[in-house]
């Protein structure tokens, strides 16, 4: 029961949202990106991404930097390495790439149309600010067509985009979830299928969440755990959901995976969460 009720905290309207990061249009909840370490003192620039040199390296031209004062400081456009991941090479003859490496015209591609001429927000860790090679080290916030904020090195993880590289500098990053992000991203067990739809529900993100428990259940149909977890979200947002047509398509859903859970090991919570959907 502890696990069903941590599936659906993220939707339960009772939360306390303990801290935000308010710049301009942008407005983070430190809480949803629980895989960064809100404990290092950062810094926040607000950027318009101008480039895309590859999957992890992009060029932004800036609105205004706010350091600890809160004060905007006029900067240039300069070039950004997201920190916590690594994109295959795109043939760079200058640096000694030759030709393209395997899924790297893929990852450019995805960082072009997530983010490119698009308003960003650099998470900066002024004790990690660059590279060797002068680039600013940074977590890229934006937001996406529904307007859901995200941060784009973990979702070229999450998205098998980009491998893990994580150096011992890279403190924005809570080591112990990108880790946990880079072993289940493969998606190859049940297991893996459920810890990812978990990961989405403690960022809050719904659409994410469904997405990979029905791709889990379409590789793996027979999968029990992964049936009653998406039941159970389903069955949550029967609860609460207003729009009577998105209500009603909530209850279809749930009865649905409770009615597939007759018999098995989840047969007495099936049976009772029928009787109540159907009162």
């Amino acid at each position: 029961m502890k696990k069903i009720l941590f599936l659906i905290v993220f939707i339960s309207g009772c939360a306390t949202i303990k801290s935000l990061i308010k710049k301009g249009s942008f407005e983070i909840h430190k809480e949803k990106f629980f895989y960064v370490n809100w404990f290092v003192p950062a810094k926040t620039i607000s950027c318009i991404v101008n480039g895309v040199y590859d999957g992890d390296t992009i060029y932004v031209e800036t609105e205004g930097l706010e350091g600890s004062s809160g004060e905007d400081v006029s900067t240039e456009g300069f070039k950004v390495r997201l920190i916590g991941v690594d994109t295959p090479e795109i043939a760079h003859p200058q640096a000694g790439y030759d030709t393209d490496e395997p899924g790297a015209r893929e990852a450019m591609a995805y960082t072009t149309q997530m983010i490119n001429w698009r308003k960003v927000l650099l998470v900066v860790d002024p004790k990690n600010e660059y590279d060797s090679y002068g680039r600013t080290l940074a977590l890229v916030f934006y937001k996406d067509k529904k307007g859901t904020m995200r941060c784009h090195n973990w979702e070229l993880l999450k998205r098998n985009y980009a491998r893990l590289y994580l150096w011992e500098t890279d403190f924005l990053c809570n080591k112990k979830y990108w880790k946990e992000m880079a072993r289940v991203r493969f998606l190859k067990s049940e297991s893996d299928y459920r810890k990812m739809g978990i990961l989405c529900l403690k960022e809050k993100n719904l659409d994410d969440a469904l997405y990979y428990y029905r791709r889990g259940l379409k590789k793996f149909p027979y999968a029990t755990t992964l049936r009653r977890d998406i039941a159970v979200l389903y069955m949550k947002l029967f609860r609460i959901e207003k729009n009577r047509e998105k209500k009603r398509q909530y209850r279809t859903n749930a009865i649905y995976h409770w009615e597939k859970l007759i018999g098995t090991k989840y047969d007495r919570i099936a049976r009772e969460n029928l009787e109540k959907i159907n009162w």
